[in-house]
C-alpha cells in the first residue's frame, strides 16, 4: 500500500507543473511562449557592454577565474532557510504517511484487484470500501509502471471524475481516515505538521478533459489501458491557509498532428517552468528557473526539422517503424539544423548548433561502417573525433559575442588499455591551448567548489531527517584532510 501512495505522490510531482513563461536576459524578453503557435524557439544574446574584460578573449586562467566566480556565485543563491517551512511541512507528511496504518484497505485492495490473490471471498459486499477508485487507481498504474498487464476488467489508469476522495491524518489514532469522495472531483490530502498548522495537498482538474487509450496483445488477449487527461491540472500545497507550492501542468494533443505541454512549479521563493512544442515537422523546448526575482537558469531547444508519418489505428508499432526504414534516404535529407542555448545567472551563457543534423548522421554512420571492426586504432578515432568537430559548433560566453572556450575532441592514448578513446577537451582562442577536462576543472580552484556544494547538499538533507535519514550526508570524497561539516 505504501508503494502505491508513493506513486500517486510521484505522479501528481512528475505530470502537473505550470503554465506560463518568459524568459528574460539583461532587461529583454529573448523566449516568449505562444501556446497557439508551433514557431521555433528564438533566443538572441543582446549586445552588452557589461563589466572590465566581458568583451576580452581571456586566458584560460581568465576563464576559469570566472567560471569560478559565476559557479559560486549559483551555490551561494540557495539560502536553507528560505525553503525550511516547505521541507519541514513535507517531512511531516512523508513521516505520517510512512508510520501511520493503512488497516483495513489492503483485503479490498487485493480481492477486488487482482484475481490472483482473490480467495473466494466478495469483500466488497461483506464491507462495502468506499476508497476503491483510490486503491485501483494506484493499482493500476503500478501494474503498467512495473509492465503488467491491467486486469482485463479495468480500462482506465486514471481519471479525476473516478479517481478523487478526500484523506485525512487522524492524530490521534496514528491512521489515515477517508471522508469520502470529494464535491468537485479533485484529490484532497490533509494533515497538520509538526506546529499543529493545518495543511492541505489538493490536486484539481480545469478545462475539458480528452481520453487515449492504448491497446496490445498479450498472450493472446487483448488488453486496453487509457487515461482522460483534462486539460489542466493543478497541484497546490497550503499551509495555514497560506500557499507553499504549486504545480501546473497543461496539455493540447492531437494524433499524428501536435503536441504542445507546459509544465510549471512554484515552491516558496523558486520557480521552474518548461515549455515543449512539437508538431509533424518540427520541436523545441524551453526552460526557466528563478530563484525569488532573479533569474537562475534558461535554456531553449531548437530540434531539427522532420517529418512524421502518421499511425493508423489499425496499424502496429512494427509496420509503422517500417515506413521510416522504407524511406530512410528520402527522409534523412529532409533533417536540417538544431540549436540550443543555456544561460547561467544572466552572466553566463553556453550555445551549442549543428548545422545539419542529417548530414551528421549520416557521417556516424558512414564512419561506424568503416570502422566497425578497428574502432579503437589512432585513425578511427581521429575519423570519430572529426565527425563530431565537423558537425558541431558550441561556445562559452560571458554576455558578448566573444568566444571564450569551446569543447572539442582530440584522441586520447589509453595505457591501461592499450587503445585509443576519444577525450573531451576545452579548446581556448585565446592561446590555442586545450586542456581535458579533468586536467582543467579537478584541480583548485573547483576542488573548493565541490566542498561547497557538498556542504549546501548536507544542510538540506539535515533539515529533515525524516525523508532523507537513510540517505546521510555525503561526501564527494575520502576529504581526509577537509574538516568535519
Amino acid at each position: 500500500m505504501k508503494r502505491l501512495f508513493t506513486t500517486l505522490w510521484i505522479a501528481m510531482a512528475a505530470t502537473t507543473m505550470m503554465a506560463q513563461m518568459q524568459i528574460w536576459y539583461n532587461g529583454a524578453i529573448v523566449y516568449e511562449r505562444d501556446y497557439k503557435m508551433i514557431d521555433s524557439v528564438t533566443f538572441a544574446l543582446p549586445h552588452h557592454e557589461g563589466g572590465e574584460g566581458e568583451g576580452d578573449v581571456l586566458s584560460p586562467e581568465g576563464t576559469k577565474e570566472k567560471l569560478m566566480e559565476i559557479a559560486k556565485k549559483m551555490v551561494n543563491t540557495f539560502q536553507t532557510n528560505d525553503q525550511r517551512d516547505f521541507i519541514e511541512i513535507a517531512d511531516a507528511c512523508y513521516t505520517k504517511y510512512e508510520n501511520y496504518s493503512w488497516e483495513g484497505f489492503e483485503d479490498y485492495f487485493v480481492s477486488t484487484y487482482d484475481p490472483v490473490f482473490d480467495d473466494g471471498r466478495n469483500y466488497a459486499s461483506e464491507r462495502p470500501n468506499p476508497v476503491a477508485p483510490y486503491v485501483g487507481m494506484l493499482y493500476r498504474v503500478a501494474r503498467v509502471a512495473e509492465g503488467k498487464a491491467a486486469p482485463t476488467n479495468i480500462n482506465y489508469i486514471f481519471s479525476f471524475e473516478q479517481d478523487n476522495f478526500v484523506f485525512e491524518a487522524d492524530d490521534a489514532n496514528k491512521k489515515w481516515n477517508y471522508l469520502g469522495k470529494s464535491s468537485d472531483n479533485s484529490v484532497i490530502v490533509r494533515f497538520k505538521d509538526a506546529q499543529g498548522r493545518a495543511c492541505e495537498l489538493k490536486a484539481w482538474r480545469e478545462g475539458s478533459s480528452k481520453t487515449y487509450k492504448y491497446t496490445w496483445v498479450e498472450d493472446g488477449q487483448q488488453h486496453t489501458i487509457g487515461a482522460v487527461l483534462p486539460e489542466k491540472v493543478y497541484v497546490r500545497l497550503t499551509c495555514a491557509g497560506v500557499q507553499r507550492a504549486q504545480l501546473a501542468f497543461t496539455q493540447e494533443l492531437q494524433k499524428n498532428d501536435h503536441a504542445y505541454l507546459t509544465f510549471g512549479v512554484n515552491l516558496i521563493n523558486l520557480a521552474w517552468n518548461i515549455d515543449m512544442k512539437i508538431n509533424s515537422t518540427h520541436g523545441s523546448c524551453a526552460f526557466e528557473m528563478k530563484y525569488g526575482d532573479q533569474p537562475y537558469l534558461s535554456a531553449a531547444v531548437n530540434l531539427p526539422l522532420y517529418e512524421l508519418i502518421g499511425k493508423r489505428d489499425d496499424q502496429s508499432y512494427e509496420d509503422w517503424a517500417e515506413q521510416y526504414a522504407d524511406r530512410y534516404d528520402e527522409l534523412i535529407k529532409k533533417i536540417g539544423a538544431a540549436d540550443g542555448l543555456v544561460d547561467i545567472l544572466g552572466q553566463m551563457q553556453i550555445k551549442v548548433k549543428s548545422n545539419n543534423v542529417g548530414y551528421a548522421y549520416r557521417d556516424f554512420m558512414n564512419w561506424d561502417k568503416n570502422y566497425s571492426h578497428s574502432s579503437s586504432t589512432r585513425e578511427s578515432v581521429r575519423a570519430f573525433c572529426s565527425c563530431f568537430n565537423d558537425n558541431n559548433s558550441n561556445g562559452i560566453y560571458f554576455n558578448s559575442d566573444v568566444k571564450q572556450a569551446e569543447v572539442r575532441l582530440q584522441p586520447m592514448y589509453n595505457e591501461s588499455y592499450n587503445q585509443y578513446e576519444p577525450e573531451g577537451v576545452l579548446y581556448f582562442p585565446a592561446d590555442g591551448t586545450s586542456y581535458g577536462f579533468e586536467e582543467y576543472f579537478v584541480r583548485k580552484p573547483f576542488t573548493d567548489l565541490q566542498y561547497m556544494v557538498e556542504d549546501l547538499i548536507n544542510k538540506y538533507i539535515r533539515l529533515s531527517q525524516n525523508l532523507f535519514g537513510e540517505v546521510g550526508t555525503i561526501s564527494f570524497d575520502d576529504m581526509d584532510n577537509h574538516p568535519t561539516h
